[in-house]
């Protein structure tokens, strides 16, 4: 073909689908309510309480209107500070047995990494030793609290992990060899996840970026993940780990998945680049996961755009490699997620918006595991995307029409197929793997799609 004529024609072909998107793509309409007015500054932590109550741990010094030192409870109806609340710079809390615990750094005068609410005040403690302690992440299972964290000496810093047993600060499994980001629990075992590759002495094969106590050390969960781990989730026996989506222009692993009695992870996110959209943020991450107990959801720095329905920082994960839902547009990032029996999916992080509506750090929904994006979005969509063998076209009207896929060269790669009932199977199994456009033709009027084959 000649190049100006195939120019012409790419030109042509692409330009219905850059016009049916930019016609198509509409926001989420998942419904989010700021929390009590919300807060003055960014959300680190949601714990759930007794009845209606919530303790907001994060950086901020007003909650509702009133005063609250980096910490505020709940009570269904409003805020109230803790006490003299703590200082310094908070990375994390847990609840154990009913009692609220923070951890970080400098809580106090006295370089305290951890506190806890004994009721009526704060008191303060040491989980991990040396000049400059810090506790980097806290975890609760089964009543007991683990913390990981950072011993700082002349000698330089040693990251490990610490359980609460009696009163008492115990050493979980060796010193890892970089930062501990956060912890979870897998087939009867603690799990850990960050920065770290292996164990500081050189030993452990296969630490990378998660590990799992394996006897009385940490051992590999298959050969690891490939970039710092920033959040875990234990769903029916299966083990969820999220982190960078992509790191400048290179995809990364954003959500994996291992199964109980698995050997390898399963990446969750091979296509992001084609519903993450490149621009802002340069560097989209999970960063927070939780589950309803039938759903996963991921929060964190990142847009969607999926099927035309857009959205950005929390997601629904649908089961399935590439699958996600946008559940809210967040003008900025999600550092906690929580769900809550009196107040469905709580959201905390940076963000003060949520689509038109203000959202101070806090807000939260019912709406996360009921809504249906197929209800308010305009067709047609194409799923899966990227695909393997099928690809399913729906919402279209049902009318009669012609689908056929195109290379990027302008070339016809399929037979012409027939639409009859508003939707159309194609196999599209002996494609290379690459990208594609489908061109859908209804009523006369020609449409195209992006798809990416795997």
């Amino acid at each position: 073909m000649n190049p100006q004529i195939r120019m012409a024609f790419l030109a042509w072909l692409t330009t219905p689908l850059i016009a049916g998107m930019t016609a198509q793509a509409q926001p989420t309409n998942t419904v989010w309510t700021e929390l009590g007015g919300g807060v003055n500054g960014p959300v680190i932590a949601v714990l759930e309480g007794n009845g209606d109550t919530l303790v907001v741990v994060g950086d901020f010094t007003v909650a509702g209107g009133v005063p609250a030192n980096h910490v505020a409870l709940w009570d269904g109806n409003s805020f109230s500070g803790m006490g003299s609340g703590v200082g310094g710079n908070i990375s994390s809390a847990a609840m154990v047995n009913g009692v609220p615990y923070i951890g970080g750094d400098a809580l106090s005068s006295n370089y305290n990494d951890i506190a806890y609410w004994d009721g009526n005040a704060w008191v303060f403690g040491n989980a991990f030793s040396g000049n400059y302690p810090q506790v980097t992440t806290l975890f609760e299972h089964d009543g007991t609290l683990y913390a990981g964290g950072i011993t700082a000496g002349f000698a330089g810093l040693d990251d490990h992990v610490l359980r609460l047993v009696n009163g008492n600060w115990e050493p979980v499994g060796g010193t890892l060899n970089n930062l501990v980001r956060c912890l979870g629990w897998h087939d009867g075992r603690i799990v850990a996840g960050g920065d770290f590759t292996a164990l500081q002495n050189g030993g452990g094969t296969n630490l990378n970026h998660v590990a799992i106590i394996t006897g009385s050390d940490w051992g590999p969960l298959g050969v690891g993940l490939p970039d710092a781990v920033n959040a875990l989730q234990d769903m029916d026996g299966t083990l969820y780990a999220g982190g960078p989506i992509r790191t400048g222009g290179v995809q990364d692993f954003g959500l994996a998945r291992f199964a109980l009695g698995a050997s390898t992870w399963e990446m969750l996110m091979p296509g992001s680049t084609a519903y993450v959209p490149m621009g802002a943020p340069d560097y989209p991450a999970v960063n927070a996961l939780c589950t309803d107990g039938d759903h996963l959801i991921l929060g964190g720095k990142f847009p969607l755009d999926v099927n035309g329905v857009t959205g950005s920082h929390v997601a629904r994960f649908d089961g399935s490699a590439d699958a996600f839902t946008p559940l809210a547009s967040f003008n900025d990032a999600v550092s906690v997620l929580a769900w809550t029996s009196p107040w469905g999916l709580v959201a905390g992080g940076s963000f003060t918006m949520e689509g038109s509506t203000v959202a101070n750090h806090l807000a939260h929904t019912d709406q996360a595991t009921s809504i249906n994006t197929t209800e308010r979005a305009v067709g047609p969509f194409i799923f899966p995307n990227p695909v393997v063998d099928q690809l399913l076209l729906s919402g279209v009207p049902p009318m009669d029409g012609v689908v056929e896929v195109y290379g990027l060269d302008g070339r016809r790669l399929s037979a012409t197929a027939h639409l009859h009932t508003g939707q159309a199977t194609l196999d599209v199994s002996s494609l290379a793997p690459g990208l594609y456009l489908l061109r859908l033709t209804v009523n006369g009027q020609p449409e195209s799609l992006r798809f990416i084959k795997e």
